[in-house]
């Protein structure tokens, strides 16, 4: 990335997204939105639209950031690895954190290779494009 802004937009716009997944999830579970009601003495269908809200606004907040990340970036696809390693990676201690989520030594693994075999890819493409150049 051409600046650190780049980095902290993608790393913010993945943050985002794992919290869109988060609302997401607690919006459209009877049970969780149920249990979140009566601790707040409120309606669920207040709570639904409160976190519905709330996913809107994080997807938004998200698609900007994203938007940001790739404008400072010198190509798409190094925005695109920061944005999924920081969203599998918030997405997981999200879970861990609000839903009790255990996350096995395979789950780290394949979200590792997933990674590496992301900036595998993005890292040829851009070795080809030089050696391209150079002809």
């Amino acid at each position: 990335m051409e600046n650190i802004a780049g980095l902290k937009f993608s790393v913010v716009s993945g943050l985002l997204a794992a919290f869109s997944g988060f609302f997401g999830k607690i919006t459209f579970d009877s049970k969780i939105v149920d249990t979140i009601s009566s601790k707040l003495q409120v309606g669920p269908f207040v709570c639904q639209v409160l976190f519905g809200i709330a996913l809107v606004l994080s997807n938004i907040l998200m698609l900007q950031n994203f938007n940001k990340a790739l404008q400072a970036s010198r190509t798409t696809l190094e925005a695109s690895i920061i944005n999924t390693a920081s969203n599998f990676v918030f997405t997981a201690l999200i879970g861990y954190l609000a839903f009790n989520e255990e996350l096995s030594v395979f789950w780290w693994s394949g979200t590792s290779l997933i990674i590496i075999g992301t900036y595998l890819v993005s890292t040829e493409g851009q070795e080809e494009g030089k050696e391209e150049k150079l002809d």
